[in-house]
Formats: C-alpha cells, structure tokens, sequence
C-alpha cells in the first residue's frame, strides 16, 4: 500500500563548440500510498543548470573555425522545482482523478558586454477529469471528460532597469468518448472549449478557441485495419513566449484530415498515412527581429505528407525497422518585405526525412543496435522568399550502441553520430 521512488542525475559537457559548457543536476522523488479505493500521489522535483552560449557562425567561420565562439563570456542559468499532489477513486464503472500542481523557474542570463536579465515564471494547475464505462443505443462506450486550469505569472528584469510583468489564464472544459460498434469498429469524437486571458504590461487579450476530433478506425481482418481523422487543434502561445512588447500573440488554430491502413503479419508489420493540415497564425520565432529575436504570428501555412513506416522480424533474435516521411509546407497566402510568399516553401521544413534501425539480440543478456538518419535539404531560416541562393544541405547521421546485463545491472555503451 506504500512505495517510495527516488532519482537523482547529474551531467556534465564540455560540448562540440567553444564556450558551450553544461552542468546539469535534476532530483525527482515520487510517493504513493493506498487507501482502499482511492490511491494516492505526491511529486516532487527540482532542476539546476549552468549552460555556456556559444553563439552563431557564418559561413566562413564554420570553414575556418567550426568550434570557435565570438561571444566567449555569454552564458545562461536555469532552476526549478516542482511538486504535486494527486489521487484516483475507482466506483464500479467510474474512474475519478484529481491532480494540483505548482511550478517556479528563475532563469539568469548574460550578453557581453554588460546585459544581464533575470525571469521568474510561477505555474499553478489543477486538472480534475472522470472516465465512466457506459452504454449508448446497445454500444459499449468510454466518456472522458473533466476541466483544465492554469495560471501563469511571469516576471523579467534587466540591468537597464526594463521591467516586464505578464499574467495568463487558461480555463478549459473537455470530453472525448469512444463508442465500439463492435469488436473491430471503434468510433472517436471530441471536443475542447479553452477560455484564454493574457496580460502583457499595458496589452490585455481575451480569447476563445475551440477544438474537435472526429475520428473512425474498422479492422477488416485479424491483420489489417484502415482509419480516418478530422479534427480542429490550437495552441496557445505561452507566457514567456509573448516576448512582443507591441503585440499579443494570437493562438494557432489549425484543420486537420488523416487516412491510413495498417498491416500486421507474423513477421512484419506496415503502416501509411496521408494527412493535411491547414494552419493559421501559426507561432514561429523569427531570429533578426530585435536583439534577440521574437515570435510572430505567420501567414496562412499548409502541410501536406505522406508516411510510411514498417518493421520486419526475419529471425527471432533479429528486427529491422524503417520509416519515410514527404512533407510539402508551403504559404497559402501572405507577403514579407513586399514580397507575395504564396505557394512558397516555408524554411526549416525538410521535404524528405527517413530513419532506418537494425536491433540484435547477440545473446539473452546482449543486444546490438545502430540506427541511421536521413533529412533531405530545406530552406534556409528567414528565406520567406524562397529567393536564396542555396538551401541547407541533405545529411545522414549514424547512431549505434551495445547493450549487456549482468545480473541485475545493465551495461550500455552508445556513440551517436559515429561517422
């Protein structure tokens, strides 16, 4: 009826580049108890790190000096804890969960020559929700339902003596409910109302999103399976990323549509989809506005893609795995510096991606495994436009890593990008 679970970490880097040292020490503590039909939780944690920032390179100087720093005295600290306290009471066919947390982080940083700025973010929560088994028209049914609050309050100052205080508020109510209409046709639907309340210094804004998922999945065998997903999604921007002094952040809604099959055999198994998604006021940060950078709210975007996935088991003791991913991400309307960025790719996004695995289970206490990575090339960060010379070049990374147990200890040696 009692159990005690305690982890503590530490990690140290010197890191790839110059002035990019880490330290990095986290205690995490997790009590539980039972009394009879409620179970109960408590959580604790906290975190602190030292991270030294190495800044950008040019081009140039990632030929001539790759590791090298031009901002050697720049670094950054980060501390936070953590603690909650939660409980679930099960009554026949209904579940009952309950959990209020607290989070504080205070985070320092300095630009030479002489900024220097302190932030203190402070987050209360509390997320009460029920599960019931039910019955529907004769159908077995599941219904999710509950409320989500949270409040966040944030604080920055600097030695240039700006001051910057902002508050928000998230109030939502949700459900979402799973109706079998027999063993191999399952149907999904969902919806979310959020109540948003955001506070920047002088700047106040209320807002309202809503979200839905309607979703139908029918095995038509023992092995395969077909689905299809509509929904509407949003996200809020948070309280330490409204960092525009002249404007809120508006949140980011977008439409979403999904097909897909799923295949499963004795020894393998494969998986496609299709998917579109149509976005607005997607939140994305822009690096060359202001000193440090700021997020914006960018023009209408689009996603489009296809994915694969497949794993093949030829032996027991031997499992290889595969995945691709095409992506097209492209502006729907909208104009930056004067010029119209209809149709254009949107940087960062590569339009091929793919990882290939190789596990081998050399012995019962041994177990090989290496894994590459591929990510086509993609536009350059800030290239709206699509008007840059070049794009960010195609790579391959190799991972690989042995692992061994003795007993009841467990011996791992990796090396990540081996090549």
């Amino acid at each position: 009826a009692f159990s005690f679970a305690l982890h503590a970490n530490r990690y140290d880097s010197d890191n790839y580049r110059d002035n990019n040292e880490v330290r990095q020490e986290n205690v995490e503590g997790d009590l539980r108890f039972s009394t009879g039909k409620v179970d109960w939780k408590f959580k604790f944690g906290s975190d602190d790190q030292t991270l030294r920032l190495p800044g950008s390179r040019s081009d140039t100087q990632l030929v001539t000096d790759r590791r090298g720093t031009s901002s050697p005295n720049d670094l950054s600290t980060r501390t936070g804890k953590h603690i909650s306290l939660g409980g679930t009471a099960n009554f026949a066919k209904v579940e009952l969960t309950a959990d209020l947390s607290y989070r504080q982080r205070e985070a320092t940083a300095f630009f030479a020559p002489s900024f220097r700025s302190n932030t203190q973010v402070d987050v209360l929560a509390a997320t009460p929700r029920v599960k019931i088994q039910h019955n529907l028209f004769g159908k077995s049914n599941v219904l999710i339902t509950g409320l989500d609050w949270d409040e966040w309050d944030y604080e920055s100052n600097d030695n240039f003596g700006t001051k910057t205080v902002a508050r928000q508020k998230n109030q939502a109510l949700f459900f979402q409910n799973q109706t079998s209409f027999t063993t191999a046709t399952h149907f999904t639907w969902g919806a979310r109302l959020q109540h948003v309340s955001s506070a920047l210094g002088t700047l106040k804004q209320n807002r309202t999103p809503t979200a839905f998922e309607l979703g139908l999945r029918h095995a038509w065998t023992t092995g395969f399976s077909t689905y299809a997903k509509a929904g509407r999604s949003f996200r809020i921007a948070t309280v330490d990323e409204n960092n525009n002094l002249s404007a809120l952040l508006e949140p980011q809604t977008s439409h979403d549509l999904e097909i897909g099959a799923e295949f499963q055999a004795r020894t393998s198994k494969l998986g496609v989809s299709i998917y579109q998604t149509r976005l607005n006021n997607e939140i994305y940060f822009q690096r060359l506005t202001g000193s440090f950078g700021t997020n914006i709210n960018l023009s209408p975007t689009e996603r489009r893609g296809l994915e694969l996935n497949g794993a093949w088991y030829p032996q027991r003791n031997l499992s290889l795995t595969a995945n691709y991913s095409y992506t097209e991400a492209n502006f729907r309307e909208g104009s930056y510096g004067g010029v119209d960025v209809t149709g254009n790719d949107i940087p960062l996004v590569p339009r091929h991606s793919a990882n290939l695995g190789l596990t081998w289970n050399i012995s019962s206490k041994t177990r090989l495994s290496t894994d590459a990575q591929y990510v086509g090339q993609q536009r350059f960060d800030n290239d709206q436009d699509n008007t840059f010379a070049r794009q960010i070049p195609s790579y391959v990374l190799v991972n690989a890593g042995i692992f061994h147990d003795i007993n009841n200890w467990r011996l791992a040696l990796g090396v990540k990008n081996l090549f």
